[in-house]
């Protein structure tokens, strides 16, 4: 299945080490990359939390760095 492909390229992870975050085998990994067995729910809202911070990375950059750390006590 292309979602594979596509959830290593967003967050740079191989085949065995998604498996292994969304809480599946890899043998069942394997066979929803090729379109032969669905996931778990658990394993769905997982990858959505994953897409889903994500983005706010892509829309929220981090805050600016000071040249010198402030001294917030004089």
């Amino acid at each position: 299945m292309k979602e594979e492909k596509q959830f290593g390229e967003l967050f740079g992870f191989r085949h065995n080490e998604i498996a292994n975050i969304v809480g599946v085998s890899q043998g069942l990994w394997s066979m929803y990359a090729i379109g032969r067995r669905s996931l778990p729910t658990r394993a769905y809202l997982r990858l959505a939390k994953m897409i889903l911070f994500e983005e706010q990375q892509k829309n929220n950059p981090p805050a600016v760095r000071l040249e010198k750390p402030v001294n917030l006590t004089t």
